[in-house]
């Protein structure tokens, strides 16, 4: 099997694969070597059973001659769906068996694939939701936090957790897979906070604002909240349709307490998932160990006498925030000619186009942000994006990014400023 005809890399060659032609997409050949590869015979004996695409990802489930489950997600080469496959790989790789799911191996003719044994593999999605009891739902609280704490003291960042994401073992071992493109690369608005559709339910307020808020490890506990929400009441907290709706949905609407659908929940409990639910990220744990450690006592007490008493939540999480210098220094030539393009702009209403250019590291990043910051006091739509090199497979990324941005600021603003741009596109 031959999946492109060039390649950089010896061992790869030998292996039947290469990495995508012209591309720097060379992540795979690491991959490689470590994962292997299935020859045509073992991919022309697979008998597909469901299939689907989204995001440029197609999932599809398949038997193997001798009765082999298997779970297969693939990508054309060159594109960003193959990035994302990459480096989820990669990091699932780094993180370890006991934290992420890692393919078995790799390859598919004209396509880059993982394929893992679906027959093995257990995820929060096929649990039963909302008929647990408080003892078998606290254990399993537990553990998923437990994981979560783990995974952030390796560095990393979950960014797209969903149930189908969270892998549970029969001995209540908890494991993530599918990783956000961005994951374990920091935080901060240079991540591309692309959000699929099965994700929006879960995503944080932050990473659908149209603002470039930070997102951290917070993020994560956000969406263990919607899924912990969901797993003890058997509905989400928040019902909404498509990005806007969702947009809407995670930043103005509180979530109803939990003892609405469990009355059999107690005070504490509740408490504790409306806490993870908060819009603002300051007002969340803001460590799963605290999560866990909360969760661990709730489950102490009712295993002792049945009743939970209501605590201090979050005990241990007072420490002030870190303040960080948002003035700009050293940049007051950059940032008048900034502010002087966006004058002649005003004065003329037609398009400008300001190149800010530099070596890496010299704080272009910053001098735009802080330019924007100012502009956003005035009430002007401002959306930004930024490239990443592995992904030049997608080299208007940035632009979507961006239009996407601006778009959900319209969405959700007045119904005002909303016609007013109809019409100006309409002309």
């Amino acid at each position: 099997m031959t999946m492109n005809s060039r390649t950089t890399a010896q061992h790869v060659e030998d292996a039947g694969i290469a990495s995508a032609p012209g591309t720097a997409y060379l992540l795979s050949n690491e991959l490689v070597g470590r994962l292997g590869v299935k020859g045509d015979e073992w991919w022309g004996g697979l008998t597909v059973t469901a299939r689907s695409v989204e995001a440029g990802i197609d999932s599809w489930h398949a038997l193997d001659p001798e009765g082999g489950s298997w779970l297969i997600r693939s990508a054309r080469w060159n594109s960003a769906a193959a990035c994302r496959l990459q480096l989820g790989a990669a990091l699932a790789l780094r993180l370890g068996e006991d934290l992420a799911e890692a393919p078995a191996f790799l390859g598919a003719p004209d396509s880059f694939a993982h394929v893992y044994p679906h027959g093995k593999r257990r995820t929060l999605a096929e649990f039963a939701r909302g008929g647990a009891g408080l003892a078998e739902f606290l254990a399993l609280a537990v553990a998923v936090a437990s994981a979560l704490a783990r995974l952030h003291a390796a560095g990393v960042v979950h960014g797209a957790l969903v149930p189908g994401g969270v892998l549970l073992a029969a001995d209540m071992r908890v494991r993530c897979a599918v990783f956000a493109a961005g994951a374990g690369e920091g935080s901060g608005p240079e991540r591309d906070h692309a959000t699929l559709r099965q994700e929006l339910p879960y995503a944080a307020p932050e990473l659908l604002r149209t603002d470039p808020a930070l997102a951290d490890a917070r993020a994560d506990l956000y969406a263990i909240g919607v899924i912990l929400y969901e797993q003890l009441t058997g509905a989400l907290p928040l019902a909404a349709d498509g990005l806007a709706g969702w947009l809407h949905a995670h930043v103005a609407m509180e979530a109803p307490s939990v003892r609405q659908r469990r009355p059999d929940v107690p005070p504490v409990l509740d408490a504790l998932l409306l806490k993870l639910l908060s819009k603002d990220a300051r007002a969340r744990y803001q460590t799963a160990e605290a999560l866990a450690a909360d969760l661990r006592r709730v489950a102490r007490a009712l295993a002792r006498n049945g009743q939970a008493e209501t605590f201090p939540l979050a005990r241990g999480e007072f420490a002030d925030a870190a303040q960080v210098a948002t003035r700009l220094f050293g940049r007051r030539e950059e940032s008048r000619a900034l502010a002087e393009g966006y004058a002649a702009f005003r004065a003329t209403a037609a398009p400008h186009v300001l190149l800010v250019s530099g070596p890496p590291g010299a704080g272009k990043s910053t001098l735009v942000e802080t330019f924007l910051t100012e502009l956003r006091g005035q009430r002007v739509i401002c959306a930004a994006a930024k490239g990443v090199q592995l992904r030049q497979g997608a080299p208007l990324a940035p632009l979507r990014q961006a239009l996407r941005r601006t778009l959900a600021q319209l969405m959700a603003g007045d119904a005002t400023a909303l016609t007013a741009a109809q019409a100006r596109l309409a002309r």
